[in-house]
């Protein structure tokens, strides 16, 4: 059952929040001991709020809002009062946060019942998710394969049923590698669109969920603004239906839709045949449906600031992110030169979406290959990835670690909004596979209609 179906069977009394929440409980606890997604559980206070959601409608009418009593996670290194938040560094395994961040305060605002985080990687600094705090996070799909990160711990939450909903976050496609590596949507919005509390100004939150509606439910509240609260009682769970219902009874005219196709470049790490193979597939698919494919068209965008545009490098970055450039890319350059090339990235996007025969959308691999075998040797003290690190395929081959940067970086250090969705599982390993599509600054929604 999707999160919008679940949240309509909360607020018209059908459902029960402490009845849907002792569902997911005992799924998790049922679940997730080898899975080992939801590493931080706060039962106890979901309970007591469940019950008060409960009340609230039952006894008094009265709806908290659009996502009343819909228990659901968040990522780890989110801000939840009360509990503690580490993104899995033992120097700050004591810590535990005394305010919630902006995103989960509308959450919480709009009914959502919080009832856990999920793992993540050291620093959320890796395309798996494993720590020294909380263990390593299995693919729901195969266990012996990464998740994805470092929103590893929310898609495998999703994508095993352990919670309907999530909140991550996406810097260098840590929501976007991880749902494509599971099978689930996860939204990287427009930058600033959602409130962010990141260790880095290109970092934003966005919904991970098992359909495009439902994270468009989600963005429907995290976008808002804070005053929305404040309206009277159910102006703003009308507002969020409205929004929602809009967006499922939208017929779209392929006919009118332009995408550009963007599968390869010259110096860019090669997609393997079953990220090919998908591509492939949802291109031929849209051709059927009438949309005008152009497989040339792309932002003019040279190798330089390609290599050079890194969102984890610049002036006043958190240490997990100080470095990425080169531990990823193997090249080391000063903070103004990449933000230079960062803003040369920005204005190419905005030429390209600008242009007189201007494209809807671009359909991009999220990365170059589905989920791989899962690494665990243990992170570097400095959460640093090593520039010379492989990782291993499942044909036997190996390709440099790195590799998995590239694509998804594309739309992030530009402040565009993409969107990952599955399209199937690949022929020879049976694991998920995905696409992302990638629009213009404001396009959330629209982008999420296509996808």
């Amino acid at each position: 059952t999707s999160a919008h179906e679940l949240c309509s069977l909360l607020r018209a009394g059908r459902l029960g929040s402490a009845e849907l929440l002792e569902m997911f409980i005992k799924r998790v606890e049922r679940l997730d001991g080898t899975l080992n997604a939801v590493v931080v559980r706060d039962y106890q206070r979901a309970r007591s709020r469940a019950r008060e959601l409960d009340e609230m409608l039952l006894v008094h009418g009265e709806v908290k809002g659009v996502l009343h009593g819909l228990p659901m996670t968040v990522k780890e290194e989110l801000q939840v009062a009360g509990l503690s938040c580490t993104s899995g560094d033992p120097e700050y395994a004591s810590v535990v946060s005394h305010t919630s961040c902006e995103a989960v305060l509308r959450l919480e605002a709009a009914g959502a019942v919080i009832f856990g985080k999920t793992n993540v990687p050291l620093g959320c600094l890796d395309w798996q998710t494993y720590n020294p705090i909380y263990g390593a996070t299995g693919n729901p799909w195969d266990l012996t394969h990464s998740p994805g990160g470092s929103s590893g711990g929310s898609a495998a939450a999703v994508a095993a049923g352990l919670s309907p909903l999530e909140l991550g976050g996406d810097v260098a496609g840590s929501i976007r590698v991880p749902a494509s590596f599971c099978g689930v949507v996860g939204l990287a919005p427009t930058h600033e669109r959602i409130p962010c509390r990141g260790p880095h100004s290109m970092v934003v939150y966005g919904p991970l969920a098992r359909s495009a509606a439902d994270c468009a439910l989600a963005l429907s509240v995290l976008e808002a603004p804070c005053c929305q609260f404040a309206m009277p009682p159910g102006t703003a769970t009308t507002m969020a239906s409205v929004a929602l219902e809009s967006m499922q009874d939208a017929q779209f005219d392929w006919k009118q839709v332009r995408l550009a196709v963007w599968t390869c470049q010259e110096g860019a790490p090669v997609v393997d045949d079953d990220i090919r193979l998908a591509i492939s597939s949802v291109v031929d698919t849209l051709r059927e449906a009438g949309a005008m494919i152009d497989e040339e068209a792309r932002p003019a965008l040279d190798g330089e600031n390609l290599r050079g545009g890194n969102p984890g490098a610049g002036v006043g970055c958190a240490r997990a992110y100080q470095g990425l450039l080169a531990h990823c890319n193997g090249i080391e350059q000063p903070a103004a030169i990449l933000l230079e090339a960062r803003a040369s990235i920005q204005d190419a996007w905005c030429q390209f979406f600008k242009a007189e025969a201007s494209f809807d959308a671009v359909l991009l691999p999220v990365t170059v290959s589905p989920a791989f075998p899962s690494d665990l040797r243990p992170p570097p003290a400095n959460a640093f990835i090593p520039a010379d690190r492989m990782m291993k395929l499942d044909d036997g081959s190996q390709r440099p670690y790195g590799d998995h940067y590239f694509w998804p970086h594309l739309s992030i250090i530009a402040g565009l909004p993409a969107v990952a969705v599955p399209t199937g599982l690949t022929p020879s390993s049976q694991l998920p596979v995905g696409v992302q599509l990638v629009g213009p600054s404001g396009s959330d929604k629209y982008i999420l209609q296509l996808a």
